[in-house]
């Protein structure tokens, strides 16, 4: 049990090209904290073999992550404000304040059946004019 040692410091790795540089970055992506459910949860493969599948044949796991409509919308509607803001250079803050747009409008259903991508336009607009 001695000879182990375990280490119980944080997850921090330097990716810099020099020795004793001090670029250490976060293992793993960001939490969205605009995202309902934003579970940090590990999916894991199917196994090989016989024993991943059922009698008739069809796999025992599916492999697909399950996200909810309302997140694949805010995350398709973010990814879109973030191409249309770095096309015309527009700062991170202008972003996350039309991304708080987008989720205050998607949230209270106003606009339910109306293009994403016009509220998504709509929306950094408004924060390009607020800021």
């Amino acid at each position: 049990v001695g000879d182990r040692v375990i280490d119980v410091g944080s997850e921090w790795r330097t990716f810099s090209n020099e020795k004793g540089g001090e670029d250490k970055s976060r293992v793993g992506g960001a939490e969205n904290t605009l995202l309902g459910s934003s579970d940090l949860s590990t999916i894991i493969g199917p196994g090989r073999g016989g024993a991943s599948f059922s009698s008739d044949g069809n796999a025992m796991y599916n492999n697909r992550r399950t996200v909810s409509s309302s997140d694949r919308t805010l995350i398709n509607a973010f990814r879109t404000i973030s191409n249309m803001a770095d096309r015309i250079n527009l700062p991170k803050t202008i972003i996350d304040r039309a991304n708080n747009l987008f989720k205050m409008v998607s949230d209270g259903k106003n606009l339910k059946g109306r293009a994403n991508d016009a509220i998504a336009a709509a929306c950094l607009y408004i924060a390009c004019r607020q800021e």
